[in-house]
């Protein structure tokens, strides 16, 4: 084998064995924006449903709840900008759906501290309330 076609051969074998950060420019990852206080409005829904068929609202608040009895969670779907904030527990061992679930299918107003990373948002919720009049306090 030629010199030149040795080397292009040696370069191509390196090139997939060595690290990915030594391939690029090592790539450091994006700034993570600190939790914020934010007051948002909009319907609680049953993650997993909303994300995979689209259900929400009352008719389908059934079997949204058999779902949180088989591990599913709680979030918020925003007016406006209709974006879906998944709740997030205070602290990595607090079930962030505990108290909740009559509130599923209603509009509400929460006050809370929102979280965002790589595009990913969760939902601390603090105050909430159902803009029919109920009121609950998750901390």
């Amino acid at each position: 084998m030629a010199a030149p076609q040795k080397f292009l051969l040696s370069l191509l074998l390196s090139s997939c064995l060595a690290p990915p950060t030594l391939l690029a420019a090592e790539e450091q990852p994006r700034a993570v924006r600190p939790g914020q206080d934010v007051e948002i409005t909009g319907e609680v829904v049953e993650i997993g449903c909303y994300l995979r068929e689209g259900s929400r609202g009352e008719a389908h608040r059934t079997c949204a709840l058999a779902s949180l009895k088989n591990g599913g969670r709680l979030g918020i779907v925003e007016d406006g900008s209709g974006l879906l904030y998944p709740f997030a527990g205070a602290h990595p061992t607090t079930n962030p759906s505990a108290g909740l679930h009559e509130l599923l299918a209603r509009h509400v107003a929460v006050k809370g501290r929102a979280y965002e990373r790589e595009g990913s948002r969760v939902l601390v919720p603090g105050e909430i309330q159902a803009l029919t009049s109920t009121r609950t306090s998750v901390r």
